[in-house]
């Protein structure tokens, strides 16, 4: 099981949260509790991130 703070690449396979199929995604791992994987999107991560002077 991946740990909180991970990045993960999922190369194929992901359903997105509109129910339709997505290519390669890459996520940062913010929760795994109850067998679950939760993640916030790696793209909007890296753009708050960047922000920082």
């Amino acid at each position: 099981m991946c740990k909180v703070g991970d990045i993960v690449l999922v190369k194929k396979g992901f359903i997105g949260s509109s129910g339709t199929p997505c290519g390669t995604h890459s996520f940062i791992v913010i929760d795994n509790e109850g067998g679950q994987v939760k993640g916030l999107d790696y793209s909007i991560a890296a753009t708050i991130l960047s922000s920082f002077d």
